[in-house]
């Protein structure tokens, strides 16, 4: 897929937007940002379970597939209200053998000195033509509340290209007995803040509860791992089939991860190969008859290759070469053999993940579209939390794990989400962003889009439980 740059330029050549500086803000509106990233957070962990109650309202659709070990769904808004732009949902699903804090580290951008940090690079962020942290309101181990910006690339050379303006929120947290970690992007409006529509031709576009959910499983070693995004690129210029493109490829960026990983254990087994001596030498590999792997003789000018890992001499068809970044010499193109590669979670049943997260378990299901108007039986979400009938619409205990620095904020943070959910806030808004649920049932993209123009409040003792809980 080739993606342009904009249409401000015949050649498609055009440098990026100048980073944005970040606008001065009073303590009230640190607290108030640091409060929507709690929230939004939160929400986004519960919306990637893909529940299917009236809560958050969006209908899942599964998406073919051209990975196996992808699944891609996309989100309707049950409650079409009038709309002022359109707001578009999508997910990406997987499971990688690793652990936590592997995985974290490679999404939250700590593997810079990696030896594979071009591949970390290239896949995760292929899309993004330019980003920035503008400000950082707390960093705390795993607990990290930003303020970024970002470009996006365009799906077509004749579209203009889209930056977002957005908190990002990290955080460490536990579902159904299960620890994880979250990052969120929501964004948000900035009183002052610089816009490029009509100097670099890049419209100011919104993240809804988008970013990566990863939790563990019941199956030692392994992960789930959730990308979802939910975007309204405004402007008048982009089809949907271009921002389902644009979409796709963002959420998909995930795919990598199974294969970077068992990368990286190939590499570990390379390195104690060569310490071992393992490594056939040459007049070994030319002394070979056959291909250990198909048995098949060599014909009189064959290649004969010998694998990295087990030494066995295998042919081209059955060995490949493993291309890493060691910077040592002779270990930057690695030949492997078709079964040293050959990965552990190959022989997992890739509908046994499908089925866990949308159904009951049962095979025979003919269709996979929930719709969160109607009733559902007993569905296993994962293979430990269920959502009874009779309780379909109450949410499952979520806990944010916050450093120990006092009081635990995750009792305050569902306090907080129970007051939101029943309150009814009328006239001017202000606070009233602070609910996430209410804003998943709201179709008006306006309405979600939280702004600091306005200075009425929703409540004033919702304003205190956030400068309690989130405190600079």
């Amino acid at each position: 897929m080739v993606f342009g740059f904009g249409s401000s330029s015949k050649n498609g050549n055009v440098k990026p937007p100048p980073t944005p500086k970040c606008p001065e803000l009073t303590m009230e509106q640190a607290q108030q940002l640091k409060a929507v990233a709690h929230m939004t957070c939160t929400d986004l962990v519960y919306a990637s379970r893909l529940l299917p109650n009236s809560k958050h309202g969006v209908q899942w659709t599964p998406m073919e597939s051209p990975n196996p070990r992808l699944w891609f769904y996309s989100g309707t808004q049950q409650h079409n209200h009038v709309t002022t732009h359109e707001v578009r949902f999508m997910c990406c699903v997987t499971t990688v053998h690793a652990a936590l804090d592997d995985v974290i580290d490679v999404l939250n951008g700590s593997t810079r000195s990696s030896v594979l940090a071009n591949d970390i690079k290239s896949n995760l962020n292929g899309d993004v033509l330019a980003k920035a942290s503008l400000k950082t309101f707390k960093y705390i181990d795993r607990l990290k509340i930003r303020l970024r910006w970002m470009v996006l690339k365009s799906a077509s050379p004749y579209i203009p290209m889209r930056d977002f303006v957005f908190l990002e929120c990290q955080n460490s947290i536990r579902v159904a007995g299960h620890a994880g970690w979250a990052c969120n992007m929501h964004s948000v409006a900035l009183p002052g803040f610089a816009t490029f529509d009509e100097s670099h031709n890049v419209i100011r576009g919104s993240f809804y509860r988008t970013g990566y959910v990863v939790t563990e499983t019941d199956i030692p070693g392994q992960l789930r791992l959730v990308h979802m995004m939910q975007a309204d690129f405004k402007g008048t210029s982009m089809p949907v089939h271009v921002s389902d493109m644009m979409m796709q490829r963002r959420v998909a960026n995930i795919a990598f991860l199974p294969a970077y990983f068992r990368k990286l254990v190939l590499i570990d087994r390379i390195v104690a190969a060569a310490a071992d001596e393992k490594i056939p030498r040459p007049n070994q590999a030319s002394a070979a008859k056959h291909c250990t792997q198909c048995r098949k003789k060599f014909p009189l000018l064959g290649k004969k290759l010998a694998c990295r890992l087990c030494g066995e001499v295998a042919c081209a068809t059955c060995s490949h070469s493993l291309h890493v970044e060691l910077h040592i010499r002779g270990y930057n193109d690695i030949r492997v053999c078709a079964l040293c590669d050959a990965g552990d979670d190959d022989d997992d049943d890739p509908h046994d993940l499908m089925r866990s997260i949308l159904t009951e378990g049962d095979p025979n299901v003919d269709s996979l579209v929930f719709s969160a108007r109607q009733p559902q039986p007993s569905i296993y979400y994962g293979s430990t939390c269920t959502i009874p009938e009779d309780i379909e619409d109450e949410e499952p205990p979520l806990s944010l794990r916050e450093p120990s620095r006092g009081p635990s904020s995750a009792k305050d943070l569902r306090n907080m989400s129970i007051e939101s959910r029943g309150s009814q806030v009328r006239g001017p808004r202000g606070l009233d962003w602070l609910d996430p649920l209410d804003s998943f049932r709201s179709s008006v993209a306006s309405g979600i889009h939280f702004s600091l123009y306005s200075g009425a409040r929703s409540t004033n003792d919702l304003l205190r439980d956030s400068s309690d809980t989130h405190e600079l």
